[in-house]
C-alpha cells in the first residue's frame, strides 16, 4: 500500500488538537443536554416561581 494515503501529516499538534475538539464537544453535550433538566429548577427557584412553571408549556400563575 501506498505510504502517502496512510499519512495523516497532521503532527503532533494537529492530533492534540482534534483530542482537543473531541474533548470539549463530548463535554458539552453533556453539558447542554443535562444542563436543559437543570436550569428550570433553578431559574424558578432564583425568582420563587414553581419549578414545574418554567418547564410546561402552560403560563405562569398569577403572583
Amino acid at each position: 500500500m501506498n505510504k502517502e494515503l496512510t499519512n495523516s501529516r497532521f503532527g503532533k499538534w494537529g492530533w492534540s488538537m482534534i483530542l482537543y475538539t473531541a474533548l470539549l464537544y463530548y463535554f458539552w453535550s453533556g453539558i447542554g443536554s443535562d444542563g436543559l433538566n437543570l436550569y428550570p429548577s433553578a431559574f424558578a427557584a432564583m425568582h420563587g416561581w414553581i419549578p414545574t412553571s418554567c418547564s410546561d408549556s402552560q403560563p405562569l400563575p398569577a403572583s
